[in-house]
């Protein structure tokens, strides 16, 4: 064994010697050992040495490192928020939490994140994760983004977003290839993944292989793409995608008393825009849950208040792998576009746009003071994004019949769906939800809450449903154009309760008012002397304009692209206006009173 000796560089413990033919260059260069380990100690700047690096874990599950300097005052939760914000990856409005755990079961709450990151137990390397919603990108951006760094895609973001004015523009932009995948690529600019590759359509390899056939001859290959484009009709099985649909209160008694008022005599349809929020597990079975068919809703509001239902007091097990948690859909605006229903159905013209913010004839985007009737939908849309909702669903009333949701009920709910699907990506059509109004045997109005399966959408998607002006409005089957398998017999009339999923509704009081008149009324039309009742109030200017259809009816005068944006954000903020706004204060209360008085 070498000799041992006492070495400074070691801490003055004894080490081993190594002779020099372990080591024949110490003999040449006569290197002693502490200037042998001095060869091989890391050199550590000194700016990463006062540096503070948290991971953060943002939900689509892609990782984001922060860096904080914690060379001056102690660094904070907020700090780690600022930087999510500049990130841009995430939605920022509604606004998104932090939690401590992958499940965003344990949040932060606002009160501690001014409080140092030491006093929350939070270390150099730690963990903290966003529960929120991640900013939808188009499909170019994404494209280029995919491989690119975060700060270009988010700045590629910002840029489509700005050009549309608003998150959720009324043009149907389709939504980036594998936006509604979790995670990110992590391959070369030449590779591909299962979250960047393009999904094959069975049905158009099918419809090749008999483009091929050109009816010369039979083979196995022709009768499997025979037997395969011809859909098996099942029962949607397992949970929705939708838990429950909140209803604002005040928006659902608005369109009831109108449908009262004419005896439903004129039906009635409405774009329902608002937030979903994943469901809190459930803590008894049944608990606020209606099982029965059409899930009736319950009218006793809760106060949540602005934000989503409130999770429940059960340990949240969690979805498991590859599962996605259901979500509770939250509406807050009936919007009511142009229409003329009858008695028997509701109507929007020949092109039904099926809520998707544009109707018959309507163009990309709102013009500067948006006259043109038909332009409305474009407003609202737009209006809607910039007060931090989007468009969950569809409404409509029904004379008493025998089925729940007539065949045109539901080819109109499934091209809404598509319509979402493209705008918003598929997760955002997953959880939409149609609700119909009817009127009970006892009198009352009774709303009931559905979703369509996806069988149902891909049928309309392949172009196998007839379009919605073609169905019957009334019947409770739903005519194809070709034949389809109902338990095993080829059929072109299929009933619609095969592609009806329950959903529970319930009633809340949401944060808009509902004061001014609803648009699109016939017999309730809207004027400038609605405005003086529905702001002589004694509230702040900016919850007395909180109003979605007072804002839509200002539009008619104010400019879409400068003046609506910060009236709008004042409200989304519910903030008073500052010193440069408050002219819009001025210009609406003059309107509404002319006099003066």
């Amino acid at each position: 064994m070498p000799p041992l000796r006492r070495s400074a560089a070691v801490g003055g413990q004894p080490t081993p010697s190594p002779p020099a033919s372990t080591f024949p260059f110490l003999a040449r260069t006569h290197l002693s050992t502490p200037a042998l380990h001095s060869l091989f100690t890391p050199i550590i700047p000194p700016a990463l040495s006062a540096t503070m690096i948290i991971r953060v874990r943002l939900p689509d599950g892609s990782p984001f490192r922060v860096r904080l300097d914690d060379r001056g005052p102690p660094p904070t939760l907020a700090a780690v928020r600022a930087a999510v914000v500049a990130d841009g990856r995430v939605a920022a409005s509604p606004p998104f939490g932090l939690a401590r755990d992958p499940k965003c079961t344990v949040p932060y709450m606002p009160s501690e994140e001014s409080r140092p990151l030491d006093a929350l137990g939070v270390r150099h390397g730690d963990w903290v994760y966003v529960a929120g919603q991640m900013v939808p990108l188009p499909a170019p951006v994404a494209a280029a983004g995919v491989n690119g760094s975060a700060a270009a895609t988010a700045a590629a973001a910002a840029s489509a977003t700005g050009a549309n004015g608003a998150t959720g523009g009324a043009a149907d932009a389709p939504a980036a290839p594998g936006a509604d995948k979790p995670g990110r690529c992590l391959h070369g600019p030449r590779g591909m993944c299962e979250r960047c590759a393009p999904a094959e359509d069975a049905r158009a390899r099918y419809k090749a292989e008999l483009a091929k056939w050109r009816g010369r001859g039979m083979s196995m290959a022709v009768l499997e793409a025979l037997e395969a484009l011809k859909f098996k009709i099942k029962a949607p099985e397992g949970d929705p995608a939708a838990a429950s649909v909140s209803l604002d209160s005040a928006a659902a008694q608005s369109f009831q008393q109108y449908l009262a008022s004419t005896g439903f005599g004129q039906q009635r349809y409405g774009v329902l825009y608002g937030t979903e929020a994943p469901a809190p597990p459930k803590a008894v079975e049944g608990d606020a849950e209606d099982g029965g068919a059409g899930a009736g809703m319950d009218t006793s509001a809760d106060d949540s208040g602005r934000g989503g239902s409130g999770a429940g007091s059960a340990v949240d097990t969690g979805p498991g792998e590859g599962e996605v948690r259901p979500k509770d859909v939250r509406v807050e605006v009936i919007y009511e576009p142009p229409q003329m229903g009858d008695g028997e159905t509701y109507r929007l013209g020949e092109e039904i746009g099926g809520g998707d913010g544009k109707g018959a004839g309507d163009g990309e985007g709102g013009s500067s003071g948006g006259h043109v009737s038909l332009d409305m939908d474009s407003r609202a849309e737009r209006l809607a994004g910039w007060l931090g909702l989007r468009q969950v669903g569809i409404v409509f009333s029904a004379r008493p019949r025998r089925c729940l949701l007539s065949g045109r009920d539901v080819a109109v709910v499934a091209e809404a769906m598509l319509s979402v699907e493209r705008r918003y990506g598929a997760a955002a059509a997953a959880s939409f939800v149609a609700i119909v109004v009817t009127l009970a045997e006892d009198g009352q109005t009774l709303f009931e809450a559905y979703q369509i399966s996806e069988q149902a959408v891909a049928m309309v998607r392949a172009g196998v449903v007839k379009p919605a002006a073609e169905q019957k409005p009334n019947s409770g089957k739903l005519l194809t154009s070709e034949p389809v398998f109902v338990e095993g017999k080829e059929v072109t009339a299929v009933h619609t309760e095969f592609f009806l999923v329950n959903v529970s509704i319930r009633a809340h009081d949401g944060w808009l008012r509902s004061a001014f008149p609803a648009e699109s009324r016939e017999l309730a039309p809207q004027t400038v002397g609605h405005m003086a009742g529905a702001l002589d109030t004694g509230m702040p200017f900016y919850r007395r304009v909180s109003d979605f259809h007072l804002l839509l009816f200002l539009s008619n005068m104010l400019d879409m692209d400068v003046d609506m944006p910060r009236l709008a954000a004042a409200v989304a903020q519910q903030r008073e206006l500052t010193p440069d706004e408050d002219g819009y204060r001025l210009m609406i209360e003059a309107i509404a009173n002319p006099s003066g008085q």
